[in-house]
C-alpha cells in the first residue's frame, strides 16, 4: 500500500461560521482520507501564549488571513514581511482556501469570484513580491453535506 503524503489545510475567511452555501466546508470534508476526520478549530489566534504562536509559525512560516477585508491588513503584513518581522508567507482572501502537502500548495479555491491566494515575499529591496495563485471557484454540486442541522457539528 502507497503511503499518502501529509497533507495540511489552511481555511480562512470563510465557512461555517460565515457562509450559508457550505462551499468550502464541502471543499474541506471531501479532501479527507476518512469519512469523519479528526478537526481542529481555533477561534482565535490573537490572544494565544508566545510559545504557541512560535509552534504555528514553525510549521506554516506566516500566514495572513483576511487579507482583503480588514483595513490595514494587507499593508502591515507586506510591511512586516519586507522588514523581516515576519517570514515569507501566505496571505488568503476571504472566502479563499488552500490545501499544502508536504509543505507544498497544491491546490486554491474560491467560493467568492476573484478572491485569491497569494505568496509574499521579500523583494530583496525594501519591499515584497506578491504572487496570486489560481484559485479554482468552488460551485453548488448534488447534494454531498450532512443535513444543515449535523453539517456543522464536528466529530472527534
Amino acid at each position: 500500500m502507497a503511503v499518502q503524503p501529509p497533507q495540511r489545510l489552511a481555511l480562512l475567511g470563510g465557512g461555517f461560521s460565515t457562509d450559508d452555501d457550505g462551499l468550502l466546508d464541502d471543499w474541506v470534508l471531501a479532501r479527507a482520507r476518512v469519512p469523519r476526520p479528526k478537526v481542529c478549530f481555533v477561534p482565535t489566534a490573537s490572544g494565544d501564549a508566545p510559545a504557541y504562536v512560535e509552534q504555528f509559525r514553525t510549521a506554516f512560516r506566516s500566514v495572513c488571513p483576511h487579507y482583503d477585508s480588514e483595513p490595514g491588513r494587507r499593508p502591515s503584513y507586506r510591511a512586516a514581511v519586507a522588514a523581516g518581522r515576519l517570514p515569507a508567507g501566505w496571505a488568503v482572501e476571504d472566502g479563499a482556501g488552500v490545501l499544502f502537502t508536504q509543505g507544498v500548495p497544491t491546490e486554491a479555491v474560491t467560493r467568492v469570484p476573484g478572491a485569491e491566494v497569494y505568496r509574499v515575499e521579500p523583494d530583496g529591496s525594501g519591499g515584497v513580491r506578491e504572487q496570486g495563485l489560481r484559485c479554482r471557484v468552488l460551485t453548488p454540486s448534488a447534494p454531498v453535506r450532512a443535513p444543515s442541522s449535523d453539517r456543522h457539528r464536528v466529530w472527534m
